[in-house]
Parts: structure tokens; sequence; C-alpha cells
């Protein structure tokens, strides 16, 4: 919620989801902005542990956050963007070994 407040949302898991998608993204993004930045609906549907961490969230004031290791389920979180685009990176090397 702390990056709703400032930026516009531009997850990267939408764009996950929405690559074997026919739609041109010029279209996805359009109508993925619309309401503010949010996705019109949900992303897939979430587990217990997604809907009990939104519902009593760690505090902080994160604005990013990247999955750099999806096998073991390590993901950063960071208040500033150079951090983003290093874990970022982080997570680009680790697929590129995969």
């Amino acid at each position: 919620m702390n990056r709703l407040r400032q930026v516009c949302l531009s997850a990267d898991v939408l764009a996950a989801v929405e690559e074997g998608c026919e739609q041109a993204t010029t279209e996805l993004d359009s109508e993925r902005r619309a309401g503010g930045g949010l996705p019109p609906g949900p992303v897939t549907n979430p587990g217990q542990k997604a809907l009990a961490a939104a519902l009593c969230p760690d505090q902080g004031d994160w604005l990013w956050f990247v999955t750099t290791d999806p096998e073991h389920r390590i993901t950063k979180f960071t208040e500033g963007e150079s951090e983003f685009v290093r874990y970022r990176e982080e997570l680009n090397t680790y697929l590129g070994t995969r």
C-alpha cells in the first residue's frame, strides 16, 4: 500500500501473467492503469499465507519487492529504487543460471 500512495503500481507479476496473452501490451497497460494502477481484478487466487499477510502486514516503508530466488522463496523488500534495481539484477542472474 505504501507505493500506491506515491507512484503508479507496475508489478512484474502482471507482466508475467500477461506474457501468454494475445492482447497488445499497450491495451493491457492502459486497462491495468485505468483504476489508478491497480489491475481490474485479482491476478490469481491468493493462498492462506498471502491472505494472513494482507490482513496483518509487517510494518515498513517498502516501495518495491523482488523475489530474487523463487526456488527458495526469497523475496527482498526495499524503500530505494537503486536497491530494487540490484535485487532485480539478482533475479535476472538467478534466471540466467536455470
